[in-house]
Order: C-alpha cells, then structure tokens, then sequence
C-alpha cells in the first residue's frame, strides 16, 4: 500500500488566503435568532411559544425550522420510533418538523435521523457536542422523594450523570447529561401513576434553552 505524506503548507499562500467559514458557521450567521421565514411562498415573522425536544444534529431551531421540509424520513428511519413531528395544535410555524418523544424508548445516538435528512436541517456532529435536553428530576412524582428506595434512574443512566444525594433521591449533573432519554422511559413513576402523560414521571427530559 503507498503511503501518503502530508503536504506541507506554503505559509505564503496562507498568509494571502482569506479566512473561510464552515457550513455549520455560516447557516448560523444566516440565520440569526428572529429571521424572517418563508412558509408556503409567503414570508412572515414567527415567534415560538413552545419548545421541543428535537433529534440530534439541530444546530438552532431556526436553521431546523428554515430548513426542514417535512419529509417524516427521520421519523420513518428511527429505529427506536422515539421521533414524532410537531402538531399544529402545539406549534404552527414548527408544525410537521420532527421532536422526540421519550414515552416509548430513548435515544441511543445511532444518527440514521441525520443520514437520511436530505436538506442538512439535521447535521451530523460529534457524540460530544450533542445535547438533546436535560434531564429534571419532579420530585412530586419521584417515588425517591415520596417512599424512597427507588433508585433505578441513577443505575440505568449510561453516562453516569445521575447522582444520589445523601438521602439516596436522584441528583442530575447537567455537565454530563445529554437528555439521551433513558432515565425518563425506565422510571416507574409512571406505571404508578400515569402511563400515557409526562406528568407521571419522577424524572423526564426538558428542553434545552435555544441556540
């Protein structure tokens, strides 16, 4: 097999070279928080009252929502069928673009969503630089903070970032949480109380403040 070697740079060049940008660089110089988006020919202002956990590979909700053509590729693909799209009752100007919902299953970042998205609304990123959400504890529904003794959430987290404290009650450290989900879908709070409704979670995933 011949070896390649690394071309060494002509400092030259790079001197006189102007800087360029990324595309992840550029669509978010593009477009900013408040741009004006087109929807079916026309274009308006839209405001979002509502925020949603989305798949990997958002880099801002306005790109995802300037981009994203509604396509339900990344819904059909998921394997974990975690990825439903946003109804026009929840959201009109983010309706039909795609969020998670962690009832069901969780997020194992296999980034098939990403693969098949054919407008880059969804861009493929390192494992590091995803957050889909962050996971909050709801200690009115916490069997931990109610009876005690539960402690499945910090067992079954596969990045280690729930915690307990001194009374063994779940404690999320934020720095290592990435919402993948998993902690929200095995909690039995819900069993207990309301299966089909986030409200009966001791712990579930929230979104992250926008880019």
């Amino acid at each position: 097999m011949t070896s390649i070697s690394p071309t060494q740079p002509d400092h030259g060049q790079m001197e006189n070279r102007s800087p360029t940008l990324s595309r992840r660089d550029f669509l978010k110089l593009l477009i900013p928080a408040g741009v004006m988006i087109g929807v079916r020919g026309s274009v308006s202002f839209l405001s979002r009252d509502k925020n949603f956990l989305r798949p990997p590979g958002v880099l801002s909700e306005q790109i995802l929502l300037s981009l994203c053509i509604k396509c339900r590729k990344c819904v059909e693909i998921c394997p974990q069928a975690i990825i439903e799209t946003v109804t026009v009752t929840e959201e009109v100007a983010g309706s039909g673009t795609p969020k998670l919902d962690f009832r069901e299953g969780a997020c194992d970042f296999c980034m098939k969503c990403v693969e098949v998205c054919p407008t880059g609304a969804l861009e493929m990123m390192q494992m590091e630089e995803i957050k889909l959400g962050l996971a909050e504890v709801m200690p009115e529904f916490c069997i931990a903070w109610d009876w005690g003794s539960c402690t499945l959430c910090a067992e079954v987290c596969p990045y280690e970032a729930i915690s307990l404290d001194e009374q063994n009650r779940p404690v999320v450290d934020p720095e290592r949480c990435n919402g993948c989900g998993v902690c929200e879908v095995q909690c039995p709070g819900a069993a207990l109380r309301s299966h089909r409704t986030k409200s009966g979670r001791g712990i579930v995933v929230l979104p992250v403040e926008p880019v």
